[in-house]
This record gives structure tokens, sequence and C-alpha cells, in this order.
């Protein structure tokens, strides 16, 4: 079984892939937290007086925000070890 080490001299060998993975790794998370604050803005009414317009907004980035930490979890495997 290969240590930390070898693995990381194997990402080091494919750097393309190895920065591509890492960009991936990135965006994903982005772009999921972005999807999850367009849908809710879609999907939830539009505040009318400002106590609801505060709490659309805190709705909204809270869970955009919460989307991205979900997205990171999910994609952090994915990073190569840094030395």
């Amino acid at each position: 079984m290969p240590n930390s080490d070898d693995r990381g001299k194997r990402w080091m060998a494919r750097s393309r892939t190895g920065f591509l993975v890492s960009a991936l790794a990135i965006a994903i998370p982005i772009a999921f937290s972005v999807a999850v604050a367009y849908g809710l803005s879609m999907l939830l009414p539009h505040p009318t007086s400002r106590d609801w317009q505060i709490l659309w907004w805190v709705t909204v980035l809270g869970s955009s925000w919460l989307a991205a930490v979900i997205g990171e979890r999910v994609v952090r495997p994915l990073l190569p070890p840094f030395p």
C-alpha cells in the first residue's frame, strides 16, 4: 500500500490532471451554492415588507452558504494531497 509521499509524487507527475481536479474541487461547491441561491430565489415568494425581506435574504444566503459547505465536503476527497 503506497504511503502519502508516493501519492503526492504521483499528483506532481500529473500536474495538468491535478490542476483540473483542483479547479473542479473549487468550482463545484461554488456552482452548487449559486444554483441553490437561484433556485430558492425563484421558489420563495418575493417579500413585501421590510421584515419579510430580511428573512428572505437570510434564508437565501444561509441556504447558499450551507450548500457551499456541503459541496466542499463532498469534493474534498478529490483534492490531491499537498506535502
